[in-house]
């Protein structure tokens, strides 16, 4: 009788340590399956659904998100033109960095991307920003390359370079 209790209470010890687990992971799973639409959208050069997943702090005024829009796909027909196209972006599975600011909830992915141009293969090594209100599972997601203290503080107030966006490295790969 004794070792059946022991082992009761070792299974509801894990079963307790399970559902701990799965209660963090959430914000970040939910997080991650942002990205990788993200990184999806960025290889098909899906304009709408990138615009969709952008904070939409970012968007002040109501010509803000149309403008954006040409914007990209400007820069979606340059890249036709110029014969530039995505290889691979692959996100990183879990958040390198992790940050509570004021009532939002931000996570930094890792990411490696490889852009085929005229030139050769680029090779990018940058970051995502995920962010959300705390207890919300709806994630907006941007590139993170170029970014600074003051234009995430445009869709995070109160962001003062915690958690740290790594800077973008990008080097041209050579010609196997």
């Amino acid at each position: 009788m004794g070792s059946r209790i022991r082992a009761l209470g070792g299974m509801m010890a894990a079963a307790g340590a399970l559902v701990c687990a799965m209660a963090q992971a959430g914000p970040a799973e939910d997080a991650s399956v942002a990205t990788k639409e993200w990184a999806k959208a960025v290889l098909a050069q899906d304009i709408d659904t990138q615009l969709k997943l952008l904070p939409k702090a970012i968007f002040a005024r109501p010509d803000s998100l149309e403008r954006e829009r040409k914007m990209r796909l400007h820069d979606k027909e340059m890249a036709l033109i110029n014969g530039q196209k995505y290889l691979s972006f692959e996100v990183q599975p879990a958040p390198a960095v992790t940050g509570s600011v004021g009532k939002m909830l931000m996570m930094v992915f890792p990411y490696r991307s490889v852009l085929q141009t005229r030139e050769g293969n680029l090779q990018r090594d940058s970051s995502l920003l995920a962010v959300a209100e705390q207890g919300s599972s709806n994630w907006s997601v941007m590139d993170g390359s170029g970014q600074s203290v003051r234009s995430i503080k445009g869709f995070v107030p109160g962001y003062v370079g915690v958690p740290p966006i790594p800077p973008a490295m990008t080097k041209m790969l050579k010609a196997e």
